[in-house]
């Protein structure tokens, strides 16, 4: 059975940190980010609402992860209005 989702939207204009601000407002009240994409116009944020906010909130960035994290997803999404590669990691 699959987990329980909550998909937000969130737009496409973001910098890189207006997009990390967006996910620990979110973290705080759906629970953790488990991936990251995009639907051709918008980036999608899914998170696992039956599962208890974390302690650390997920970091989306565009270079390597640093050293201690849990890499969470690898995927698409639009950053200022450019699309890019980026990876979401949670500090362990």
């Amino acid at each position: 059975m699959a987990a329980p989702l909550s998909p937000v939207i969130a737009s496409r204009d973001l910098s890189l940190a207006e997009i990390n601000t967006v996910v620990e407002q979110q973290e705080n009240i759906l629970g953790p980010l488990v991936t990251i994409g995009n639907d051709g116009s918008e980036n999608l944020l899914i998170f696992d609402f039956e599962r208890d906010p974390p302690e650390k909130h997920a970091i989306v960035d565009t270079a390597e992860p640093p050293p201690n994290v849990t890499v969470l997803a690898t995927g698409k999404i639009f950053i200022a209005g450019h699309l890019e590669d980026v990876l979401v990691y949670r500090p362990n």
